[in-house]
């Protein structure tokens, strides 16, 4: 009778675990054969050296796993084995401005690239930006709230873009995405753990449907 309680605790416990799990990660395995071939990503200096699908403008980093990096990498734990035209939009000392950016996108729709991962987040809402946005609707930005309260959250919150959080306080726009969590677990070759709203934005590009 005692080992029979002691069983029932220690299933309580597990399932308790598994629940807890389920509502705090989601779960990604390989991408599908079926995906897209290119990809633009606008974001700060990198470091490291990549494979000829990787195509690069901009000043190399002195600062290693930077935030580029680390998006380049949870695309490659994904499975995504297209192409990536990477801009760097951060100018010598650091600053990444709205005319970097659009001058990374003039870039990438220069490279005839239609879906462009944006993680950056400012409180400065930029006219001429999101005039380039509204533009250009061939071309469809992904963007990340930031993991605070949303107040003022650009260009995630600009007309055209499409953005992705999980927070509750969130005002989302009709077409942004909204998720249960930011943590993500990968399970290729391996458990890769990635937590942040800039991955949401990925997952959302990558699932993309016209």
């Amino acid at each position: 009778m005692k080992n029979k309680k002691i069983l029932i605790v220690i299933i309580a416990i597990l399932l308790m675990n598994l629940v807890y799990i389920y509502q705090n990660f989601i779960f990604f395995g390989t991408l599908p054969t079926t995906q897209i071939d290119r990809m633009g990503i606008i974001d700060g200096n990198i470091t490291s050296e990549y494979s000829n699908s990787i195509h690069y403008y901009g000043n190399k980093s002195d600062e290693e796993n930077s935030h580029g990096e680390s998006l380049i990498d949870y695309l490659k734990h994904r499975g995504y084995n297209g192409e990536i035209y990477y801009y760097s939009a951060e100018d010598e000392n650091g600053g990444i401005s709205s005319n970097s950016i659009i001058s990374g996108l003039n870039w990438l729709k220069d490279n005839d690239i239609t879906k462009i991962n944006i993680s950056l987040s400012s409180k400065y809402k930029s006219e001429k930006l999101e005039e380039w946005i509204i533009n250009n609707p061939q071309i469809t930005i992904f963007c990340s709230y930031n993991n605070q309260i949303n107040s003022l959250d650009y260009p995630a919150m600009m007309n055209g873009t499409i953005a992705s959080g999980c927070s509750n306080k969130i005002n989302y726009k009709n077409n942004d995405k909204k998720y249960k969590t930011s943590k993500l677990i990968i399970w290729n070759e391996g458990l890769h753990y990635y937590n942040g709203n800039s991955y949401l934005s990925l997952e959302t590009l990558l699932n993309y449907k016209e």
